[in-house]
């Protein structure tokens, strides 16, 4: 997908609860509906589809792992929105729209405990899908 999914659906809410964030951003998304937010024919990407993605994007450095590449960021960011002339993600952490931005994967994090996993899970980020 060239763009966030703003598929409107329980478990999803637009950033900072305004509207017009949603038509700009994207939907965001708990875990739990994330899995399930692609429509048929498409599926949420896996940690190592992202991963290529960002080594093509990087073009140079083949950084490992993948998404810390500054050129693939700055590569695969969108043209304009972004405060400060950002790379536009950082390390997969979402701080603020306009400044960083972080997805799901289908791939789940192996947590030190259960209770990390349910409150990473609880977050709210945005979905790409891609297509079967």
């Amino acid at each position: 997908m060239a763009e966030n999914l703003n598929y409107d659906a329980k478990g999803s809410k637009c950033y900072e609860d305004k509207t017009n964030n949603c038509q700009k951003y994207g939907r965001l998304y708990d875990w739990q509906t994330a899995t399930k937010a692609c429509s048929s024919g498409w599926h949420l990407p896996s940690r190592e589809e992202w991963g290529k993605l960002f080594h093509y994007a990087d073009g140079t450095t083949q950084a490992e792992p993948p998404h810390q590449s500054e050129t693939s960021c700055k590569n695969l960011k969108s043209k304009s929105s972004w405060e400060n002339n950002e790379n536009g993600t950082d390390k997969g952490n979402f701080a603020s729209a306009g400044t960083y931005a972080s997805w799901w994967s289908s791939t789940e994090w192996d947590n030190a405990s259960d209770a990390d996993d349910v409150n990473y899970k609880s977050e709210y980020l945005s979905v790409r899908c891609v297509k079967d």
